[in-house]
């Protein structure tokens, strides 16, 4: 008499081998998304970096998207000097700017007007 055990095993290896495939799509699809995620995100980092360089209120050519604060602090100038050029720089790009992208930082550059004169008026005490 037949018992079926032949027919069993042959349907758990058709179900065995059924998930392995489920199993490997379900993987591949996963890391196809991943993968798109990576790259949306890259190019999302881009567009802020192109939008960031393009309304930034400073010349920022120069400051790649590898750029950081330390990057930064190194090329900054170490003598007094150097800080007053680079002062002095900004302060022209910021007189070549249309007056609308300025106006709305002038209570800043009161304070730094302040700061400034109370710096030149402390050298001469």
């Amino acid at each position: 008499m037949y018992d079926g055990s032949d027919f069993d095993e042959h349907m758990m290896r058709e179900k065995i081998r059924q998930l392995r495939h489920d199993l490997e799509h379900a993987e591949r699809e996963r890391a196809h998304a991943i993968k798109n995620e990576i790259k949306e995100a890259a190019h999302a980092r881009k567009e802020l970096l192109k939008q960031a360089m393009k309304n930034a209120p400073f010349p920022m050519e120069g400051m790649g998207a590898a750029s950081s604060c330390g990057d930064f602090a190194r090329s900054s100038p170490r003598s007094v000097d150097g800080i007053l050029g680079e002062i002095d720089s900004y302060i022209s790009y910021l007189e070549d700017l249309p007056k609308e992208k300025v106006a709305p930082f002038e209570e800043k550059l009161d304070r730094t007007g302040d700061h400034v004169r109370r710096l030149k008026d402390s050298l001469k005490k």
